[in-house]
């Protein structure tokens, strides 16, 4: 990597290393539970009778996690190009960038563990609660202040 490419920082490599890592960890916990998850989860609730919408198996809504979050991975390293020496403009736009990555990766994790977390052990999904609402409070508050992580660590040359 050369001295000019943002690569070379570790500060840098950490806003790409650090959601592939949250990825990587929520995947493998998904996994691990996936033997104790019914055949079918759930995947959608009603927001107004709170019933199950929508099943689909357990592999295919981890899979349904795992590539959208990949492309999170992609936006860190969007940001890590886009903070080259320019405008201000630029800068703020790497560091916005950079924190939506991490920030948008904590809330799909969050979102899918707290779903999947309610179903383990049940034979039957259409037996699931909807996930709470201070579970996803909490992601989403979560989120944010890792948001905020990210685009702080991001070191603009």
């Amino acid at each position: 990597m050369s001295p000019r490419s943002g690569f070379g920082d570790p500060r840098n490599r950490a806003v790409i290393a650090v959601p592939f890592l949250m990825i990587a960890i929520s995947t493998i916990v998904m996994m691990v539970w996936m033997p104790s998850l019914p055949d079918q989860v759930v995947t959608q609730w009603s927001p107004t009778t709170g019933q199950p919408t929508s099943l689909s198996s357990a592999s295919t809504a981890v899979l349904s996690y795992v590539v959208p979050a990949l492309f999170t991975v992609l936006l860190a390293v969007l940001a890590v190009l886009l903070e080259t020496r320019g405008s201000a403009f630029r800068r703020w736009a790497a560091r916005f960038t950079a924190g939506a990555s991490w920030a948008i990766t904590v809330f799909i994790s969050a979102g899918t563990l707290v779903m999947l977390s309610g179903q383990r052990g049940l034979d039957d999904a259409s037996l699931a609660a909807q996930p709470s609402g201070s579970g996803m409070v909490v992601g989403t508050v979560l989120s944010v202040l890792v948001g905020l992580g990210g685009a702080a660590l991001l070191r603009p040359r």
